[in-house]
């Protein structure tokens, strides 16, 4: 008796099939609507804009739905005739769920013995300088003097931190801690990616003899605002701080929003991920997730394939400005409660003439701003300028001591360094 013969008029065609399959198409059609989705995630890909993606697979599931509403009798009949009962539906499920799991279970096998896709295979200048910190992510390794070519053709810098892993222009350095200070955070712009100590803005402004105050260099490169508003809570108060200059560039937005740099940077070795600040329904900061060794992070390794890949291809970083505006917020609040000065040196223009971060909203939680995009020269965000290191993004000398100036003149303006010319 084949499979037909065993339906019978007694055990006519349920109906359920035919409607459960017509809404789920049209929850899903729902679902694709850009309206919705640009709820969750921007449309605006790497690869493209996909709102008109978006809109022919809604289209398709409208005409789907449409058929499997007209067309439910046979919707229903071939699953009837499919699945003679509930039993067979269930053994089905199952056995498919299995066949899944142990498919999944294979491919995560192969990619763990391959070392997919967190296989490294280049170092980033800063990774043998660099050591684990459960609180910050990386920090520099205290008391190393070395040597390092930072962009091919250019010479080796030399490279030397204090005992606190801060960089110091000559090994040795014990800075006095009664002295009136002045404290730098940022990134590598801070740090002075490429450029000897004396050259960059910091040693300048050491340096000049009518800047009357030490300072203490706490840029580490690749940190965003989150990273320097911790490393800055941690050595705040072990000097005599006047004031503080933080120095921001777009790419800190992302920096704030991206938790695992090896999803930024593919290939590349870290000593592990960084913190993750998020806000609360209230705007309020909270710790998301905290730093953790790559050792000790066991994520599957097909949804970490999957993250690479949403975020080569997927929506762009988003340039949302709340996370780091409440974060440059509570970096400003945190200075002044401690009666130093908030000074923010934004790098505007470097890269592009136009800026993703408006200047206006950094205006209105910084009081004291220096834009080095005003009345910048000629080339100061060409590829090939005196204003970048050859065959590098980062700024050169002569930049570095375009804006030691830009600050010391503010400086000036606050009433911080005495102004001769008054």
């Amino acid at each position: 008796m084949t499979r037909k013969l065993l339906k019978t008029d007694n055990h006519p065609s349920s109906q359920i099939p035919g409607i459960i399959l017509t809404l789920i198409l049209g929850i899903l059609t729902f679902m694709v609507w850009p309206g919705f989705l640009e709820q969750f995630f921007s449309l605006n890909w790497k690869v493209g804009n996909m709102k008109p993606v978006a809109y022919g697979l809604q289209l398709l599931l409208v005409v789907l739905m449409i058929i499997a509403f007209l067309k439910r009798d046979l919707v229903n009949s071939y699953f009837s005739n499919k699945f003679l009962s509930r039993k067979e539906l269930i053994f089905t499920f199952i056995g498919f769920t299995i066949s899944l799991l142990v498919t999944l279970g294979l491919i995560e096998l192969g990619l763990r013995i391959l070392d997919l896709p967190y296989k490294t295979n280049w170092e980033p200048n800063e990774y043998r300088r660099a050591q684990f910190d459960s609180e910050i992510g990386w920090t520099y390794i205290p008391n190393i003097s070395m040597r390092q070519r930072f962009v091919d053709g250019q010479p080796e810098i030399a490279i030397s931190t204090d005992n606190n892993g801060l960089r110091v222009g000559v090994p040795g350095i014990n800075r006095d801690k009664s002295v009136s200070t002045v404290i730098f955070i940022g990134c590598s712009m801070t740090f002075g990616y490429g450029v000897p100590y004396e050259e960059t803005f910091v040693g300048r402004l050491g340096a000049n003899p009518e800047f009357n105050y030490q300072v203490v260099n706490l840029g580490v490169e690749a940190y965003g605002t989150d990273q320097a508003l911790l490393l800055l809570k941690r050595f705040f108060g072990q000097y005599n701080t006047k004031a503080v200059v933080y120095t921001f560039i777009d790419d800190h937005v992302i920096r704030n929003h991206n938790y695992d740099r090896r999803l930024l940077f593919r290939g590349a070795r870290f000593v592990g991920t960084k913190p993750l600040f998020s806000l609360d329904r209230s705007g309020n900061l909270y710790m998301k997730k905290k730093p953790v060794r790559y050792e000790d992070l066991n994520d599957f390794r097909i949804l970490a394939f999957l993250k690479i890949k949403w975020t080569q291809w997927g929506p762009k970083p988003p340039f949302d400005f709340d996370l780091t505006m409440t974060l440059i917020k509570e970096m400003k609040d945190f200075v002044e409660s401690r009666g130093a000065t908030f000074v923010l040196v934004y790098w505007n223009k470097f890269y592009s003439n136009k800026s993703n971060f408006p200047l206006s909203e950094l205006k209105k939680v910084a009081n004291n701003v220096v834009d080095t995009g005003a009345n910048h020269p000629a080339g100061w965000s060409e590829w090939n300028s005196e204003w970048k290191i050859p065959g590098d993004s980062h700024p050169s000398p002569q930049a570095h001591s375009r804006v030691a100036n830009l600050i010391f003149e503010d400086f000036k303006h606050l009433g911080l360094v005495s102004n001769n010319k008054e």
